[in-house]
């Protein structure tokens, strides 16, 4: 996984011990009030991207399925071999679809009056 928060500065109206513990602590140990404070201060929606922890574990397994089989259908299209190559693409797909339906902020699928 990548580091957090990627190459940001400290805001203005942060504390350094508030930036301190935004930056060294893992996502669910921030306290709520600091999260928001310092997302809304670094203009990010505290919303986006946000996997809750009750599903992070499962949110990990998917994603790192779907990172695997999309680089084993590139090593497998090296090869020549194109048929299963779309086959693990196809499938990594599936397993980023399914890992991203696990993030709390997805809106849902318009209604059939919508449409």
């Amino acid at each position: 996984m990548s580091d957090w928060p990627p190459n940001l500065e400290k805001p203005p109206n942060i504390t350094e011990e508030e930036w301190q513990v935004f930056c060294n602590s893992r996502v669910e140990n921030i306290p709520p009030e600091l999260n928001r404070k310092v997302r809304a201060a670094l203009g990010l929606d505290p919303r986006k991207g946000h996997v809750p922890v009750e599903n992070l574990d499962r949110y990990r397994r998917r994603a790192e399925l779907a990172f695997l089989m999309q680089r084993m259908g590139g090593m497998v299209s090296g090869l020549g071999e194109y048929a299963d190559a779309n086959t693990l693409w196809a499938m990594a797909g599936k397993y980023k679809r399914m890992a991203n339906e696990l993030r709390a902020d997805l809106p849902e699928p318009p209604s059939e009056e919508e449409l």
